[in-house]
């Protein structure tokens, strides 16, 4: 997984920092065939939500840093 720039490179949202990180935050334990990719993200002033299974689209704030792609084999 990588930090990205824009949501033309991403895949993931991550709605926690690096200070607090939450229950999205993916580390060596998490079921890799249980993350969900987005498909579509939406910048918003209060709101972040990763992808589920049914809905793919992602909410984002925009001045945290939140974009990731996560690389899968």
């Amino acid at each position: 997984m990588a930090k990205t720039e824009t949501e033309n490179g991403s895949n993931f949202v991550f709605c926690g920092d690096d200070a607090s990180p939450n229950q999205h935050e993916i580390t060596v334990n998490t079921d890799a065939d249980s993350i969900v990719l987005c498909t579509t993200f939406i910048a918003s002033t209060d709101t972040c939500s990763i992808a589920t299974t049914g809905d793919s689209e992602c909410f984002y704030i925009k001045s945290k840093g939140q974009l990731r792609y996560i690389y899968r084999y």
